[in-house]
């Protein structure tokens, strides 16, 4: 197993919207399903690169109305 991910790689993942992979910065990532619950959600991401696993984590930050 390689090298954990620093506080500061998590950062910057986020900061840039989880485009590359937090490790080795790869863009070639692999989501699993969403799950779904009352407080967020989250999806498992995988880096095809350097093997990388990890939970994205969502939280509800507002809702856009449609037109009806």
């Amino acid at each position: 197993m390689g090298a954990m991910v620093t506080e500061e790689q998590k950062l910057e993942y986020v900061k840039n919207g989880g485009r590359n992979c937090p490790r080795c910065g790869s863009i070639n990532l692999e989501g699993g399903p969403w799950e779904v619950n009352e407080s967020g959600g989250t999806q498992e991401i995988f880096c095809v690169d350097c093997k990388l696993a990890w939970l994205d984590e969502y939280k509800l930050n507002g809702i856009h109305v449609l037109e009806t």
